[in-house]
C-alpha cells in the first residue's frame, strides 16, 4: 500500500489523520529516535527521516515543525565553541539531549491526537449503531399506530375492570360513556 505520492513534498505528516500514516510517522520518529540516541546527530540519515515525515523544506509553510527545531539545534550543535560561547548556546551533547526530548514531544503528541481520533471513531460507531436502530418513517407510522390501539384497548380494559369492581361492591353502576368524535 501506497501511504504518500511520490510527487507530493509535503511529507507524511500532512495526512495523518490516516490511522496508517499516523503509525508510520510515530514508526519513523521512534526509529530517529534509536538513531540519534545511539549514534548521535547524523544530518545524513536522519534529514531522510525528517523529510519523509515532514517534507520538503523548501516549500511554504504556515507554521514550524519539530523538523525546523530539529535543525536550528543541529546548526548550533555544529557551530564552533567559540561561536557558541559568544552566543550563549548550548553544547552539541545538549542539543542532542533537547532533540531527544523533542522527539518525545512529538510521539507524545502524535499518540494523542490517534487516542482522541480513536474516542471519536468510538463514539461515531455508536450514533451510527443507534442511528439504525431507528425505524424508517413507514416503521414509525406502524409503530404509532400500534401504540394508540394498545392505548384503546388499555382503557377499555381498565373501564371494565372498574365497572366489575363496583358491581361486586353493589354500587350502582353508571352507563358507559362513549364518545365518538367524527372528523
Amino acid at each position: 500500500m501506497r501511504l504518500l505520492d511520490p510527487s507530493n513534498n509535503h511529507g507524511l505528516i500532512g495526512g495523518f489523520h490516516n490511522p496508517d500514516v499516523l503509525e508510520r510517522c510515530l514508526g519513523l520518529l521512534a526509529q530517529l529516535r534509536e538513531q540519534i540516541g545511539k549514534d548521535g546527530l547524523n544530518p545524513e540519515n536522519d534529514k531522510s527521516i525528517l523529510e519523509r515525515i515532514y517534507g520538503d523544506r523548501e516549500e511554504n509553510r504556515l507554521r514550524g515543525d519539530f523538523c525546523d527545531f530539529y535543525l536550528v539545534l543541529l546548526g548550533v550543535s555544529q557551530s564552533s565553541e567559540e561561536e557558541r560561547l559568544r552566543k550563549g548556546c548550548v553544547s552539541p551533547e545538549q542539543c542532542r539531549k533537547k532533540i531527544l526530548r523533542g522527539i518525545d514531544e512529538e510521539i507524545r503528541r502524535l499518540k494523542r491526537y490517534r487516542e482522541a481520533r480513536t474516542s471519536v471513531e468510538a463514539a461515531r460507531t455508536q450514533v451510527e449503531a443507534l442511528r439504525h436502530s431507528i425505524p424508517d418513517a413507514p416503521g414509525l407510522d406502524r409503530i404509532l399506530r400500534y401504540e394508540a390501539h394498545l392505548d384503546r384497548a388499555w382503557d377499555r380494559t381498565l373501564s371494565q375492570l372498574e365497572r366489575q369492581q363496583r358491581i361486586r361492591l353493589g354500587q350502582s353502576v353508571l352507563p358507559p360513556i362513549k364518545i365518538d368524535i367524527a372528523s
